[in-house]
């Protein structure tokens, strides 16, 4: 204890001022955050509320569309706060408040693990809130989760905390005490469980088998044991109406994903082809759109790559000499959990053929495609575990001892160096997220896929935000596009600038999902420019869907595309809309490339 304030305090202080500190960068440029994206899904209170009823009451492929009750109380909560104190506020307090629930997760979840292990206090305090950062601010997690803006960052949040839960519920000496747990960790999950990836369900479910059957196999409470799984269950059940509701976004992204030429077969070995299976060990950022290439390269640095290689190199073989030496459960645990995820990553190039049998025969596993976006923040949690055990087993050797005794003299210079090295490597792997570096990807002069000034872009950027703030209500098209998302050019492989534009867009999660396959069907159509009916159907669509605003990229060269972002019918957008607008007569407001920036009929 130190000034009187409780250790797990002063960790909680700690995460509180670095997630303040943070989360100023996500704000200090309006909505975007100087490059990265914002959080442009916070209506005010009233337009919530009336989103919420039309997607309540629209019915979806045969059933109600109740996406919205996984994120009505996160995205409520957001909305008041915007009502009350402004949009700017409330972005705020949506990633103070990611980055808070991240750190606090994982320390709470490590020190539960090793205080049972029976350690020094003060080195599984130092251990855990060390093992947070690195877990909330891995490479992964800072060039994609935050600076992606991807939902998994809340996967990742979430898992820690739903373990901890299920691990104090289960060894509770009694009912009422398992109980009084129960009812002070649900309302936190279904407060912050808003939308949760599909993978979080499988996670979770391997995590509990292992934690039952390697952590507390022999002193198990099988009634509080009963209730955990009852809570889990739950849980589950919550996050997993985000998924099931979310099927027809998934069935229109895999329809216009597959009708590719050469289908799936040359899809998945064009994915593999583009996959860094060495990075998945290292728990790197890869090339295929999780953020290698991003903050302008500065995960390309090599001497980060290689600090960081080193680091995880250390970390592993360590945990496995400290197990193959003490045979602790929790280590063993991370362990496990770091060797399965990580196979799971590597799946498509172990297994490539009974893989791709699976994904073909069960459609549904499509979800899991592309492994390493599915799979990464299982195994950053194991390593986050073994990291933190092998560093509750360094610090004792730190110190003072004699430096007459040459062993002990040795060992502590190698605890100095290994803790030196682990710390830097944190510092360097997070450093984009800490010092607030924008999230944008490096262009390659004289590429002729990329043509476009960037100066335009910005000047875009900054008349959609206008916009956007004026008429919240109203949506974007962005041509060319597919299904689910606009085109940014070659965003996967980083030769565009991945610009994020703020405003809700017809392939928003937040609705209108019978909109997209109908609308992208006829603006595909071959024969849209001669077929009158196809014309007149889509302008319907404009008014359904409240379209307003039209961005029409012209500097792409389609036929230059990444596999992954375009169908045939993709080849024919951009006539067809330019056709589109001059038939109704739409005036053109603004350029980008040879594009042009056009406000629809309403």
């Amino acid at each position: 204890m130190k000034f009187g304030i409780p250790s797990r305090a002063r960790a909680i202080l700690i995460f509180v001022i670095v997630s303040a500190l943070i989360s100023i960068h996500y704000i200090k440029d309006g909505i975007t955050a100087g490059g990265d994206p914002g959080f442009y899904g916070i209506y005010d209170l009233t337009t919530f509320l009336e989103k919420g009823i039309y997607l309540w009451n629209e019915n979806l492929m045969g059933r109600p569309q109740l996406l919205i009750i996984p994120v009505i109380p996160w995205l409520g909560f957001l909305s008041l706060i915007r009502t009350i104190l402004g949009l700017i506020v409330a972005i705020y307090i949506h990633w103070f408040l990611t980055f808070l629930i991240s750190f606090i997760s994982i320390y709470l979840f490590i020190k539960y693990l090793l205080t049972k292990e029976g350690f020094n206090e003060k080195y599984v305090e130092i251990s855990a809130i060390v093992a947070s950062f690195a877990h909330v601010l891995a490479p992964v997690a800072v060039a994609w989760r935050i600076g992606g803006n991807r939902i998994g960052t809340i996967a990742q949040n979430m898992l820690a905390l739903m373990l901890l839960a299920a691990l104090i519920i289960s060894t509770r000496k009694n009912l009422r005490s398992s109980i009084k747990y129960l009812l002070i960790f649900t309302p936190i999950f279904v407060f912050f469980g808003r939308s949760i990836s599909n993978p979080v369900v499988i996670s979770e479910f391997i995590h509990m088998a292992l934690i039952m059957l390697f952590i507390y196999r022999k002193n198990v409470n099988f009634k509080n044991t009963a209730i955990t799984f009852v809570f889990v269950i739950l849980m589950f059940l919550w996050l997993f109406l985000a998924i099931y509701y979310s099927i027809p976004a998934f069935t229109s992204y895999r329809a216009t994903t597959l009708e590719v030429k050469g289908g799936f077969e040359k899809w998945f070995m064009d994915y593999i082809e583009n996959y860094e299976g060495i990075n998945a060990i290292l728990l790197y950022p890869i090339t295929f759109w999780i953020g290698l290439q991003g903050y302008n390269g500065y995960y390309l640095n090599p001497a980060i790559y290689l600090i960081w290689s080193v680091f995880i190199a250390i970390i592993v073989f360590a945990s496995l000499y400290y197990l193959k030496k003490e045979r602790r459960k929790s280590l063993a645990y991370g362990v496990i959990v770091y060797a399965i995820f990580v196979g799971l990553m590597l799946s498509p190039h172990l297994l490539w053929n009974a893989y791709l049998w699976i994904m073909r025969t069960i459609p549904p596993l499509l979800a899991f495609r592309m492994t390493f976006d599915k799979f990464h923040y299982g195994a950053q949690l194991g390593f986050t575990i073994m990291l933190a055990y092998v560093l509750v087993k360094l610090l004792p050797n730190i110190k003072k001892i004699a430096l007459e005794d040459r062993y002990l003299a040795f060992k502590k210079s190698a605890s100095y160096l290994i803790v030196s090295i682990i710390i830097l490597a944190i510092f360097l792997g997070g450093f984009p997220a800490i010092n607030g570096i924008a999230m944008e990807y490096p262009t390659k002069e004289g590429d002729p896929l990329f043509k476009a000034d960037l100066s335009k872009f910005e000047d875009l950027q900054t008349i959609i935000e206008k916009l956007y703030l004026e008429d919240p209500s109203a949506t974007f098209l962005y041509v060319p596009s597919t299904s689910s998302s606009w085109i940014k050019t070659t965003w996967y492989n980083g030769t565009d600038y991945a610009y994020y534009l703020p405003g809700r867009n017809v392939a928003s999660s937040w609705g209108y999902y019978q909109y997209p396959s109908k609308l992208f069907s006829l603006l595909s159509s071959e024969d849209f420019i001669f077929n009158e009916t196809k014309q007149e159907n889509l302008l319907e669509l404009f008014k359904l869907a409240n379209i307003k605003y039209i961005i029409v990229r012209g500097d792409v060269d389609l036929k230059r595309l990444h596999f992954r972002e375009i169908n045939i019918g993709t080849l024919h957008q951009i006539p067809n809309v330019l056709f589109f607008i001059e038939k109704y007569g739409f005036e053109k407001v603004y350029e980008v490339g040879n594009g042009e920036f056009i406000p629809a009929i309403t």
